[in-house]
């Protein structure tokens, strides 16, 4: 079961390192139209299915479930627009690993002080490795340096504030499908339905904008739409079948392809240099989440 669940994961950092590569590609369009069209589409094509599949739980949720359904909301809403401007203001090679990066060790110092999880020495050093890389990436991103064209600085702010999306999200559901026993099925439902909801005062208001994103890249949002949700949900599977220790590791390669994306298909810079610094946060996130 343990190769099945490998496969899983590595299936969804393809999936997420693809869906990243799209939502780079489409930065320069509104983020709020872009994460609108994205979350109707995944919407449309997955909400029928959910409500199939989860029956009477999707109708009769308890207030507390309530409660962290909407909270859940709030946050990935919040994850997808600053991921969206960070990628307008800043490389892919140099946001998303800083992202990626933050959000792991946030959540495990979150869940040091919140749920008294302390981490083994082996965690806190590849906390620390995680948290060198991303500093690196970040000394990385500042103005002025020769060469190769760098990241603007207000890249590594999105950057690291969709870390800390990320990190809330990590600990706000993982308590929401574990003792709150939510299906992950229904809340990523419910998570593209509030996104839709919330954003569609700006999609009516910048509805020219909206527009012209579908008819120069409907292709591109019906792809974004599909690749949504699944590498959540096939990580989500996959720790079914084996334990985070396994699973988590396999997931965070997406850091590495995404790195290699931007440097190969957007010629962004510094590649080799970028490539090492990742690969370092790659091996903080393996050392992280094994020795947690």
């Amino acid at each position: 079961m343990d190769l099945l669940a490998i496969a899983l994961a590595l299936i969804a950092a393809v999936i997420h390192a693809c869906w990243s590569l799209l939502s780079k590609r489409l930065s320069r369009y509104d983020p709020a139209a872009f994460v609108w069209l994205a979350s109707l589409g995944s919407l449309l094509a997955y909400g029928p299915v959910v409500l199939l599949l989860t029956g009477s739980a999707a109708l009769h949720p308890t207030g507390t479930q309530v409660v962290f359904m909407a909270g859940s909301i709030l946050i990935n809403l919040g994850y997808f627009m600053l991921t969206q401007y960070g990628y307008g203001n800043g490389d892919l090679s140099f946001v998303y690993p800083i992202a990626r990066g933050t959000g792991p060790v946030l959540a495990t110092l979150g869940g040091v002080v919140l749920l008294g999880q302390v981490p083994s020495a082996l965690g806190v050093v590849g906390l620390l490795a995680v948290a060198v890389g991303v500093m690196t990436l970040g000394l990385l991103g500042r103005p002025g340096r020769s060469g190769d064209r760098p990241a603007p600085t207000s890249g590594l702010g999105y950057a690291l504030l969709s870390g800390m999306a990320i990190a809330a999200y990590t600990l706000w559901d993982q308590h929401a499908v574990g003792a709150l026993a939510i299906s992950p099925l229904l809340l990523n439902a419910v998570d593209d339905a509030g996104r839709v909801v919330l954003l569609a005062p700006v999609a009516v208001r910048n509805r020219r904008e909206v527009r012209r994103l579908w008819r120069e890249c409907r292709w591109l949002i019906v792809a974004a739409g599909t690749l949504m949700p699944m590498p959540y949900l096939l990580f989500l599977y996959a720790l079914r079948l084996a334990p985070a220790s396994v699973v988590s590791p396999v997931r965070e390669v997406s850091v590495v392809l995404v790195v290699l994306a931007g440097g190969r298909l957007l010629a962004e810079g510094q590649l080799r240099v970028k490539l090492l610094v990742s690969a370092t946060v790659l091996l903080g996130l393996v050392t992280l989440t094994v020795g947690a």
